[in-house]
């Protein structure tokens, strides 16, 4: 059995290592290059994820390790972790602070635990089934908020729906939550 909390605070743990290593490229304008996909990639991305990766396998080297930038380690492993280093490269890139690290550690196709940390602002969250959701050491709870007309809708930005349809269904959420926002990323 699997000692959850262990993994709550090495989610935590790695998503800080990770976030403070691309913390400092942040607003100085670090070597990027586009990948296939059209997406930036930096320096910072590249020696953030290779942090998380080194902690990682020097205290779980059975685990697999998928990462955003670099090649899968072990990714048939029965616990894997999976790193995004920075979430956000557009806004990190744009000196916006609320670009995140991500981090999560799943067994099979349950994720065991995850964390966002957002070094900019000094502010992390993680959780566990079970076991809650922490923001900055204090319990989080999530809104209470039980009716659309008075929720705050929240995304990053909504013109990645291409299919009419969905578009369609997406505006009728919109229009019928009390606020929407975009922000940031994974911050928001």
């Amino acid at each position: 059995m699997t000692d959850i909390g262990i993994y709550m605070g090495a989610v935590a743990e790695v998503a800080r290592i990770a976030g403070d290593i691309a913390k400092r490229h942040y607003g100085r304008s670090p070597e990027t290059r586009t990948k296939n996909d059209g997406s930036p990639v930096t320096i910072a991305d590249i020696n953030a994820e290779r942090a998380a990766r080194q902690w990682i396998e020097q205290r779980f080297p059975d685990d697999g390790i998928i990462g955003e930038e670099l090649p899968p380690v072990r990714s048939g492993a029965a616990r894997r972790w999976i790193l995004d280093p920075i979430d956000g490269t557009y806004t990190f890139l744009q000196t916006v602070p609320l670009w995140g690290t991500l981090v999560a550690v799943a067994e099979a196709d349950s994720v065991i635990a995850g964390a966002a940390y957002f070094p900019s602002l000094d502010e992390i969250i993680f959780a566990a089934p079970g076991e809650g959701c922490w923001w900055n050491g204090a319990r989080a709870a999530v809104s209470t908020v039980a009716e659309l007309n008075k929720a705050r809708l929240v995304t990053t930005d909504a013109r990645f729906i291409r299919d009419a349809a969905r578009r369609e269904r997406w505006m009728r959420l919109q229009d019928g939550a009390r606020t929407m926002r975009t922000w940031g990323d994974c911050y928001g």
